[in-house]
């Protein structure tokens, strides 16, 4: 059953060929990321100076924290799927394909992943029929699920925008959605108004002065609420197989509804005033404000 089970990573490897490998690289960018990796810093990765460095790091960086982050910030999206892949199989552990940027590789990552299990099962059987310690219930059961690692937010702004944003992410960790907002926002930048740019190279959302200054509690739950926009256009790409998504699966009315729903979500653990719950629910019943043009924003 070895040789079975080297046939299969044989075929793995020519399936997601182009990885990249240690050869070339320099001693300055395994540094990089084995700082990236003690800091728990992705974005550090970007430090370094050709994008093949950067790339290398940010595979590094998912490799040592045993999570998908580093995959998906590298931009070339064959590198990043590559990444995501090798860790699933690696783990053994098919959920995180679903970091993958298509359907079909996402279905090529679980497949792959769903073969090497069934190798080493087999090859643990064996162990087993050869007189090997371990029972063949312990030999065959594998965990298939993941726990996801809060990521680090890259905020970019002035000094008193950076304090009053890492204050909301502070706050935010109180609420259970913390670790799946900081998946669905990659970096807070300042901004002259608020809203969320999926289309940046990794997902911001833009803070407007009045927003930022309206209190920690308010602000970190429109962090929540901009996060679950991106989740909506995430969700609504892979769906459309890596295309881009029709507008209304992320924005209008329907689409705020829920974002307000999430936002009251998390605000309720964080203990908000019922006067602000009160206004989140009746913005919700039939949200227009989205309508207003960036330029005509107060907040």
């Amino acid at each position: 059953m070895r040789l079975g089970r080297l046939i299969i990573l044989l075929v793995a490897v020519a399936l997601i060929c182009g990885c990249e490998f240690d050869d070339g690289i320099s001693q300055e960018v395994r540094d990089q990321a084995d700082y990236a990796i003690s800091a728990n810093d992705p974005y550090s990765c970007y430090h370094l100076k050709t994008e093949n460095e950067i790339n290398w790091c940010l595979n590094k960086f998912s490799t040592g924290t045993n999570s998908t982050a580093g995959c998906k910030l590298i931009l070339n999206s064959s590198y990043s799927n590559n990444c995501v892949t090798n860790l699933a199989i690696e783990t053994g552990d098919w959920s995180k394909c679903a970091d993958t940027l298509s359907l079909t590789e996402n279905a090529k990552c679980r497949a792959l992943v769903a073969l090497n299990n069934l190798a080493e099962e087999s090859e643990e059987g064996d162990k087993t029929e050869d007189g090997g310690s371990e029972s063949s219930v312990a030999s065959t059961t594998k965990a298939t699920t993941t726990t996801l690692n809060a990521r680090t937010i890259q905020v970019d702004g002035s000094a008193a925008f950076t304090t009053e944003t890492n204050k909301a992410l502070t706050l935010l960790k109180g609420a259970k959605e913390y670790t799946e907002i900081t998946q669905n926002v990659a970096k807070i930048k300042e901004h002259s108004a608020s809203g969320m740019n999926v289309y940046a190279n990794v997902p911001t959302y833009e803070v407007g002065q009045t927003t930022w200054q309206a209190g920690t509690l308010w602000y970190a739950g429109t962090i929540a609420h901009d996060s679950y926009h991106a989740k909506l256009y995430n969700n609504a790409k892979a769906a459309n197989g890596g295309k881009e998504p029709a507008a209304n699966t992320w924005t209008g009315p329907a689409a705020e509804t829920k974002c307000l729903n999430y936002q009251i979500k998390v605000l309720e653990q964080l203990g908000a005033s019922q006067a602000d719950i009160d206004y989140l629910k009746q913005l919700a019943q039939n949200p227009q404000y989205q309508n207003i043009p960036y330029a005509n924003r107060t907040w």
